[in-house]
C-alpha cells in the first residue's frame, strides 16, 4: 500500500506576489517615478519557484517482512528464547520540492533498500550487542567449550543475568548495535539502515 498526501502553499506564495507586485506599483505613484506612466502596464512578477509542498508518504508491502528469533533482558528479567514474523512500514515526513519529473522520491528505489535490510536479519537471531544483563563473547571455531568438547564453527556465547547460557552459530546470528532486542529499538536500528544506503 502506498499512501501520499500533502498540502501545497503555492496559494500562498501566490498571494504574496501579487501583494508584492502591487505594493511596488503603489510604491512607484507616490514617489512619481519618471519611468512610470499611468497607461503603462504594472512591471511583471518575478518568475515563481517551483512550489514546496509539506509530504506525508507511507510505505508498506507485503515483501517487507522478516522471520527471527530474540528475547527481552533487563536487569531482573528474562523473556525466554522466542520468535516473530515481523513486519515493516516506512513513513517519511518533510518539505520538499518536487523533482522536475513530478517525483518527491522514487517508490523503487526505497522498495529495493526495504527489502535488502529486511533479507539481512531473516531467519536470525537478533543479538543486542550492547546489552547491559548479558556477557556475550564470540568462541572461536575448533577452540574448546566446558566440558571438553570442541566447537566446529565459530559460536556466539551469551551468559545472561540470571545465569542462562545460550550457543548459537555466529553465521546464524545478526550482531546488532542495541541494548534490547526489542520492536522500539529494531524500528530505531532499521531506520538508520534505511537511511544510510
Amino acid at each position: 500500500m502506498e499512501h501520499l498526501s500533502g498540502g501545497s502553499d503555492a496559494a500562498t506564495w501566490l498571494q504574496d506576489v501579487l501583494r508584492s507586485s502591487n505594493a511596488r506599483t503603489l510604491n512607484n505613484n507616490n514617489n512619481n517615478n519618471k519611468n512610470y506612466t499611468p497607461n503603462s502596464p504594472p512591471p511583471a512578477p518575478p518568475t515563481p519557484p517551483p512550489p514546496k509542498t509539506n509530504f506525508e508518504i507511507n510505505v508498506a508491502k507485503e515483501t517487507f517482512k522478516f522471520n527471527a528469533a530474540h528475547f527481552v533482558a533487563y536487569r531482573g528479567f528474562r523473556e525466554r528464547l522466542h520468535g516473530h514474523n515481523y513486519q515493516v512500514a516506512v513513513r517519511l515526513l518533510g518539505s520538499r520540492t518536487i523533482s522536475h519529473d513530478g517525483y518527491l522520491l522514487d517508490f523503487g528505489d526505497l522498495k529495493k533498500v526495504v527489502k535488502a535490510v529486511c533479507r539481512e536479519l531473516n531467519e536470525f537471531f537478533l543479538c543486542p550487542v550492547l546489552s547491559d544483563v548479558m556477557q556475550i563473547s564470540v568462541l572461536k571455531g575448533s577452540s574448546e567449550e566446558e566440558g571438553g568438547s570442541k566447537l566446529a564453527h565459530d559460536t556466539v556465547k551469551l551468559v545472561c543475568e540470571d545465569g542462562a547460557t545460550f550457543l548459537f552459530p555466529l553465521t546464524d546470528c545478526a550482531m546488532l548495535p542495541i541494548v534490547h532486542a526489542t520492536t522500539e529499538e529494531l524500528a530505531v536500528y532499521l531506520w538508520g539502515k534505511i537511511l544510510t544506503r
